[in-house]
């Protein structure tokens, strides 16, 4: 399987253009890529330079803004930061680039890889059968 190559937007946050080319790198040295991925990789780039974006905001401006009205709100920032972090996440997880999901994932692969007593048994009669 080739490497899977991926331009981010030129307008994406610096930080989120090389945490997705240590994304590729990683799932191209698994070979776990293919073309059809390339969307998704584009929504976590997206997903995760918006988070950057707003956190930046929020860390900026603070968490509250008055409204036309005098009174203290939450920043319209913070849901964006928290909706697009909630996006990134669910991209990243499916990926397998959590801790937690590269475990399950390797847990699922090494179960698969083993054969059961019977897969063996029924291996050892097949081979039996045709001598």
């Amino acid at each position: 399987m080739a490497n899977i190559k991926y331009t981010p937007p030129t307008w994406l946050e610096t930080e989120a253009k090389e945490y997705i080319a240590e994304v590729l790198k990683t799932l191209n040295k698994a070979k776990n890529l293919q073309n059809i991925d390339l969307a998704a990789i584009n929504m976590l780039a997206i997903s995760y330079g918006t988070y950057i974006q707003a956190s930046r905001q929020v860390a900026k401006e603070g968490i509250t803004i008055t409204n036309f009205k005098g009174e203290s709100v939450k920043h319209p920032a913070v849901n964006i930061a928290k909706d697009a972090l909630s996006q990134t996440m669910r991209i990243v997880t499916e990926y397998g680039l959590t801790l937690k999901s590269r475990e399950a994932m390797s847990a699922t692969k090494s179960t698969d890889e083993k054969s059961s007593p019977l897969e063996d048994y029924w291996k050892g009669a097949k081979k039996g059968a045709t001598k």
